[in-house]
């Protein structure tokens, strides 16, 4: 359990989870938005690793942005937690393991035309492209995987989520 590599070649509906018990402490996020050609990654806790966005906690967010094509989803490489460009979880100390993160983000396409879509992970991991219902990819099983499909993708603006589990 040491990587999720991302979406290659090109870079939800909101779904309740608990929150964090009152401590003073405020969970940062919305869980609504979507980056503007950046992801924002949504982290809840899942300790008894239900893989269920409804039931996990929320705990706060990490942000990659877009500066490549192919995109790395890195864990720290000290700690093994979840790490990203920028992270916001000041409530609880990030996971390293038994975590979710809906990775969500608005891409203005410039270029139409059939996109190829890679994903390699070593857990479950979902994309949606638009449709926020099927996934375009889905891969939501313990094993060290690559899934692939295409898209043909129109110019405008288009609403991708990523989903995995640690």
């Amino acid at each position: 359990i040491d990587y999720f590599a991302g979406i290659r070649y090109l870079p939800t509906p909101t779904m309740g989870a608990h929150e964090i018990p009152e401590t003073g402490c405020a969970t940062p996020g919305d869980r609504v938005t979507f980056g503007i050609n950046k992801w924002i990654g949504y982290v809840y806790n899942d300790p008894s690793e239900t893989r269920n966005f409804a039931t996990a906690t929320y705990i706060g967010t990490v942000n990659e942005n877009l500066s490549t094509i192919d995109r790395f989803f890195p864990n720290d490489p000290i700690t093994g937690q979840i790490n990203g460009d920028s992270r916001n979880i000041p409530c609880v100390t990030p996971p390293h393991d038994k975590f979710l993160v809906r990775y969500k983000m608005k891409l203005n396409i410039t270029d139409p035309g059939m996109y190829n879509f890679t994903i390699t992970g070593d857990d479950g991991y979902k994309l949606f492209i638009d449709d926020l219902t099927t996934p375009l990819i889905n891969r939501w099983a313990n094993n060290k995987a690559t899934s692939a499909n295409h898209k043909n993708m129109t110019v405008g603006v288009h609403e991708f989520i990523l989903e995995y589990y640690e």
